[in-house]
């Protein structure tokens, strides 16, 4: 009987320890939870792979689109590079409380250009195929605008500074105005150095016209820009394209000043009618006979103005009004280039001289005149 009470208490110690460790269900808790079911996985089908093992899909709505591209994307990588998503996925954001619960949560970035996310975001995964090297003003700008905004610049440094060596920034010629604006915020957004800005500014003001301001003002990016610095700009246009336009003028005063007169070999002139021939014609179809040619005050005065014409450089008022330094350079440069006057007096002459200097300063203003923007405000240096 002793026996038969001992393997009865065995059994129930035994019962008791399997209960313990879960070898058996334990009666007297009906309500154990089942174990988790594992989450379905997302649909992928639409969505750009970034990271094989991504946890977050990023969707963008393509321009002028009701579309969204959506990206596939690793929080790790993300948090490591941007402060900003360093913040999005942790545990005070149901992002990153879902990314921790397992799902994958698609969050959509409703401001953000798609174009230009797909280039940081696929840069920050190493994904470097096909990546471009060089970039125009406008994407350059969308670029600059999406590092700034997720504070990605030091992250994506090597980048940044490829972009800024490889634009074309120097060939601003055949820019727009806004774009010209806009490569400037790239610029400015990536690399807030004044000296490196003021170069880029110095270069770009000799290629926009002096209503620029105006342009820039209907754009919303270009707000961005220090308006010191588009003050300056104007400013600095404005004090060139004077500058020229004084310089037009006191050439014609200096004509006036020079009564010395020169023969102009192989032409003659009917003095009656002015009609000019070559030196061997006798004389003009009106009869009259032919006299030597001669420069005086009165013709260098006169082929002056016919050149300022040529050029569309006369009335001053609409050239300086509508042009840029690069535009008058060009004007003044075909002017010393195809103005053709020969005369006895070859370099000596006034109008030879006159355009001579009249070039030589336009290409001054035109190269050699830059100028220096502080972001403060304070008053800048000119810099011959």
């Amino acid at each position: 009987m002793m026996e038969e009470t001992q393997a009865t208490d065995d059994t129930a110690n035994v019962t008791a320890a399997k209960r313990t460790f879960g070898e058996i269900a334990d009666d007297t808790h009906p309500e154990t939870p089942e174990p988790k079911r594992p989450k379905p996985s997302p649909d992928l089908s639409d969505v750009e792979t970034l990271d094989s093992e991504g946890d977050v899909v990023l969707a963008i709505e393509k321009p002028d689109s009701e579309t969204q591209e959506k990206f596939l994307v690793s929080s790790r990588v993300l948090s490591l590079a941007s402060p900003v998503f360093r913040r999005m996925f942790s545990p005070s954001f149901t992002e990153g409380r879902q990314v921790r619960n397992g799902d994958v949560p698609c969050i959509s970035l409703e401001e953000d250009d798609a174009e230009a996310m797909r280039t940081i975001l696929r840069l920050l995964h190493f994904r470097r195929d096909n990546m471009p090297f060089e970039l125009g003003p406008q994407a350059l700008a969308k670029i600059a605008l999406h590092c700034d905004k997720y504070d990605v610049i030091a992250s994506l440094e090597a980048w940044v500074q490829i972009w800024l060596d490889n634009s074309k920034f120097r060939n601003f010629a055949t820019y727009r105005p806004e774009e010209i604006g806009l490569a400037l915020l790239g610029g400015y957004m990536l690399d807030r150095s004044e000296l490196w800005l003021s170069d880029l500014a110095s270069e770009a003001s000799k290629y926009l016209m002096p209503d620029f301001v105006s342009v820039w003002e209907q754009h919303e990016d270009l707000s961005i820009l220090p308006e010191t610095l588009a003050t300056r700009m104007s400013d600095h246009i404005s004090q060139n394209l004077s500058r020229l336009q004084d310089t037009l003028l006191r050439v014609d005063e200096s004509l006036r000043q020079t009564s010395k007169g020169y023969l102009i070999p192989g032409s003659r002139v009917c003095p009656p009618c002015g009609e000019t021939f070559p030196g061997q014609v006798e004389k003009c179809q009106c009869g009259q006979s032919l006299v030597d040619r001669y420069c005086t005050v009165e013709s260098r005065v006169a082929e002056y103005f016919a050149l300022l014409r040529r050029f569309d450089l006369y009335p001053f008022v609409t050239p300086f009004s509508t042009c840029s330094l690069d535009d008058i350079d060009g004007k003044i440069a075909g002017m010393y280039a195809l103005h053709g006057h020969t005369c006895d007096g070859l370099f000596d002459c006034p109008l030879a001289v006159a355009i001579s200097r009249l070039d030589d300063e336009s290409r001054t203003v035109r190269t050699a005149v830059d100028f220096a923007w502080n972001c403060d405000g304070t008053e800048p240096t000119e810099t011959p």
